[in-house]
């Protein structure tokens, strides 16, 4: 158990769903897998069960639409250890409530992004209100239109 499990078992804290992994979203941790392919009406305790047989399970979350409260198809789930993912990664097919899903080593999110969009600019803005606008956050290269080759 890590300091932050320890932490919070003394304070006896209730964390949401999901927190050690939106935590993690920058490192990469072994034990962290991608889920993809997962269909709405997949619940989460015949997803947990499933997962469950490879391994201990540390966090688990299905990302849903802030909204709705509907799946948006995938989602993530924390084991404790890099075992278990090796476990994982030997099946290739993955099945709960007769529905195929994906199961992958997750990425860590590389920040600061690369691109940015951004919508809205009036087309007679010079480039230089945009360069000297954008340079405050860094360093920034506009985009070319692909069709023209034109800025």
């Amino acid at each position: 158990m890590d300091a932050l499990a320890k932490a919070i078992s003394k304070l006896n804290l209730k964390l949401p769903e999901g927190f050690r992994i939106e935590a993690s979203k920058t490192e990469h941790i072994a034990g962290k897998m991608f889920m993809g392919g997962l269909s709405r009406n997949t619940s989460k305790e015949a997803l947990f069960d499933y997962l469950s047989q490879y391994g201990k399970i540390i966090n688990f979350t299905i990302k849903t639409h802030p909204e709705t409260g509907v799946s948006r198809g995938f989602g993530f789930v924390l084991f404790e250890d890099k075992e278990a993912v090796e476990k994982v990664l030997q099946v290739k097919e993955h099945q709960v409530e007769g529905r195929k899903f994906d199961l992958r080593k997750a990425m860590e999110l590389k920040f600061p992004p690369r691109k940015v969009f951004v919508g809205g600019v009036n087309p007679k803005t010079s480039e230089g209100n945009i360069s000297q606008y954008f340079g405050t956050f860094g360093a920034i290269e506009l985009p070319v239109y692909l069709k023209t080759n034109e800025r």
